[in-house]
């Protein structure tokens, strides 16, 4: 599976449109999610509200914050369709070669990867 994931600057800076696109071997590229992001002044976090696989009436909401090791984490609150939660964890951290992230969800366990191998998946930057 390749992800691609897109940020834009809205009018002034004021805030960012957040999309995040799929491709499943030869599958074509759609849209997981899209959103808005936006700047908190009183909590210094950025807060975002997305719609979740378009169309399909789920929505994840949440904030960004910055770590004491300089990690990004995307604090994620999921409500599907049917008013059912779900939280999830996705971490961004600078390596060597660029970036990482890992993408967690809460069970009763505590955190587990998302899907195998989510808890270390490697970034590459594709600008268009």
């Amino acid at each position: 599976m390749a992800i691609h994931q897109q940020f834009r600057w809205g009018p002034k800076k004021s805030y960012i449109t957040y999309t995040t696109y799929t491709a499943e071997a030869g599958k074509p590229e759609s849209i997981h999610f899209e959103g808005m992001m936006v700047w908190n002044a009183a909590t210094k976090n950025v807060d975002y509200l997305i719609a979740a696989e378009p169309g399909s009436g789920a929505q994840e909401k949440g904030e960004l914050h910055v770590e004491d090791d300089g990690a990004i984490v995307r604090e994620v609150t999921m409500t599907h369709a049917d008013g059912s939660v779900a939280h999830f964890r996705q971490t961004f951290r600078r390596t060597a070669q660029g970036a990482m992230t890992s993408l967690m969800r809460q069970t009763s366990n505590g955190w587990e990867p998302n899907f195998p191998g989510s808890e270390k998946l490697d970034m590459s930057r594709r600008m268009q």
